[in-house]
């Protein structure tokens, strides 16, 4: 068989689409020319999804550094099947797993997308970003289950490009490091703690515009306190997200961001009040351009199955909040997504099923967006980001 030339490999690669890998893996079994072209596109986004999987990858990082520089986004989702002891995993982790990690990020100068999850860092008390004198990257997005503690900070404060940053840190470990003001210029969306968040507020990043925060048993009595520490944002954040809220807080936190915030455009998933709602209601005429309302109906027992139910949940929010043209109600099977069309409330079933994972917070409120017709209906369809990632 004749080889194709190079340019004609990249013309037919080209007309694929980057996340068809399984098209994209056959070609390279074509012959070498193929796998040259393909490459670049395969080694684009890089999951790692197991303890081995990542101490492979780091030593064919070592041995071919060409690789790293294909790569723009780079994922380790831990999904782990280790039985060790607890002080045999940290002396694991800690020897190869990081430094593995290390090894990767210091070959990658391409990267704009680090995402590292590990569910079993609560098992790990000292473990963080290697520190090196400087990576080769600027990070445009940001999505770690790391300690918000100072070592991982002095890595975070080089990260000037960060548009995306998505904590998700067990426990806070701040010390006396400092975050330069204006250290992040252009960071647009943010998920983290309370904590996370009023350090972000107080300078670090004055143009955030999309903001999740998660709470517990802990802050979620004392989330409406905080509200006045985050209003240096209120020229800019046009959303809010907070999870975790207790529902005898909800009152007072709705009326705290009602004052602090009048400006939002999307606020959710609050919990909804069962049977007094005046408080709730009333705080919601404090919104003049608010247009997507996510409210939790999870603890509701017993549950509004029924559609006519859940449309006069929708329409008596509606009556409050007039500029509204979208709802969604959290159930336990997932949510109902409620968009006006012709004047009236059409609701659509949506397959996510984790409150915590929905980003509709990060997503631009506008008019643009919101469906008006059946050919829109796949705007409310869920994305499985995950099932085209390129797997090791």
């Amino acid at each position: 068989m004749v080889n194709p030339s190079p340019e004609v490999c990249k013309r037919v690669v080209s007309f694929l689409h980057p996340y068809a890998t399984r098209d994209l893996k056959a070609l390279c079994l074509v012959s070498k020319a193929f796998e040259r072209a393909a490459r670049p596109v395969l080694f684009r986004q890089v999951v790692l999804t197991d303890f081995a999987q990542v101490i492979t990858f780091g030593q064919c990082i070592r041995e071919n550094p060409e690789l790293g520089k294909m790569i723009l986004e780079f994922r380790v989702m831990g999904r782990h099947q280790l039985r060790f002891s607890p002080e045999q995993r940290v002396e694991l982790y800690v020897m190869h797993y990081w430094n593995a990690v290390a090894d990767v990020l210091a070959r990658v100068p391409n990267l704009i997308a680090l995402i590292i999850y590990d569910p079993l860092i609560e098992s790990l008390p000292h473990i963080h970003i290697p520190q090196e004198e400087a990576y080769p990257f600027q990070l445009e997005r940001c999505g770690v289950k790391l300690w918000w503690n100072d070592a991982f900070l002095q890595f975070l404060v080089t990260q000037h490009r960060l548009v995306t940053l998505q904590l998700y840190e067990p426990y806070d470990e701040r010390e006396n490091f400092e975050i330069p003001a204006n250290c992040w210029p252009n960071l647009i969306n943010f998920s983290g703690t309370l904590v996370s968040a009023l350090e972000i507020a107080e300078g670090a990043a004055p143009n955030v515009r999309h903001m999740c925060m998660r709470l517990d048993d802990a802050t979620s009595p004392t989330i409406a306190y905080c509200m006045p520490q985050l209003a240096s944002l209120r020229k800019t954040l046009r959303s809010l997200k907070l999870t975790g809220l207790e529902p005898g807080d909800v009152d007072n936190t709705l009326a705290a961001i009602a004052r602090n915030f009048p400006d939002l455009q999307y606020i959710g998933a609050l919990p909804l009040p069962v049977l007094d709602r005046t408080a709730f209601l009333s705080s919601l005429t404090a919104f003049p351009d608010l247009r997507h309302l996510q409210v939790d109906l999870t603890r509701w027992r017993p549950q509004p199955h029924a559609q006519h139910a859940l449309r006069a949940i929708v329409t008596q929010l509606k009556a409050f909040a007039p500029t509204l043209r979208m709802v969604t109600l959290w159930v336990p099977q997932g949510k109902w997504m409620y968009h006006i069309r012709d004047g009236e409330w059409e609701g659509a079933p949506d397959g996510t099923q984790s409150i915590w994972q929905c980003n509709s917070w990060m997503e631009q409120v506008s008019l643009e967006y919101l469906p008006t017709g059946p050919e829109d209906q796949d705007r409310l369809r869920p994305k499985d980001s995950m099932k085209n990632n390129i797997w090791f």
